[in-house]
Order: structure tokens, then C-alpha cells, then sequence
């Protein structure tokens, strides 16, 4: 899958550490684990991914940009559970994203995190 992907991934673990749980890219057609943290990596969440990349595919937008233009366009989805932190960054124009998630108590600076994630995702280069 795509290297800024790959790059995000290396970000997270610096920032996040070991509460960077797991990360999967997906596009039109498959999926891709990126990392899984060793106690999460069961049979389990094997089985669970695929119908997890087919809900990111069709993730649309609570709010659309040209609905209610006067909140910008969308950053990323945020999905808080109770054990986790779900954060998709969505790329519609090519039908791909990643899902990372993190353990819950990285929520408390997620608006700063996010933008950092958008760095690499724009620019992979200013990782270097």
C-alpha cells in the first residue's frame, strides 16, 4: 500500500507508543494490516477487518462540506469506544484510507494529533 501510509504509522508509534493499538489501509478492494499491537493480534480481530475496511469504504460524512459549508471539509472521522480510539482518514477520490487505532486515554490532544497526521498524509517528505 501507499508509503505515506507507511509513514503515519511511524508517526503514531512515536507519538502514541505503545498505546498505538493497530493500523489497516484499505482501498476498492482490499485491505492491508499495517501494524497490530502483539496482545490484540487474535483470530478475532483477523475476522473482523474485512467488514470493518467495507464500513470505511462507505463512510460518509456526518456533515458535508457542501451541505453546511461553514464547517470546512471533513478532517477525519473519530470513533471513541470505550477501550479505544478509532481515527479514519478517508481519501474518497481514490476509494482508500486508514484506520488507526489507539488506546482511549490518547484522546485527551486529538485535535493537535490529527493535524499532524494530515502533515504526513499531504507531505510524507516533512517526516524526513
Amino acid at each position: 500500500m501507499n508509503e505515506h501510509y507507511q509513514q503515519l504509522v511511524q508517526l503514531v508509534k512515536e507519538q502514541a507508543g505503545r498505546n498505538l493499538r493497530s493500523a489497516f489501509c484499505y482501498d476498492a478492494d482490499d485491505w492491508t494490516a499495517l501494524y497490530v499491537r502483539t496482545d490484540l493480534a487474535t483470530d478475532d480481530l483477523q475476522s473482523a477487518v474485512p467488514s470493518l475496511a467495507e464500513r470505511a469504504r462507505s463512510q460518509e460524512p456526518l456533515v458535508r462540506n457542501r451541505d453546511y459549508p461553514g464547517l470546512g471539509e471533513q478532517r477525519a472521522s473519530v470513533f471513541l469506544h470505550e477501550n479505544a480510539v478509532l481515527v479514519q482518514f478517508d481519501e474518497p477520490e481514490t476509494e482508500s484510507g486508514i484506520v488507526l487505532t489507539l488506546d482511549s486515554d490518547v484522546a485527551r490532544n486529538l485535535s493537535q494529533f490529527v493535524a499532524e497526521c494530515e502533515t504526513v498524509l499531504a507531505d510524507p517528505q516533512r517526516r524526513q
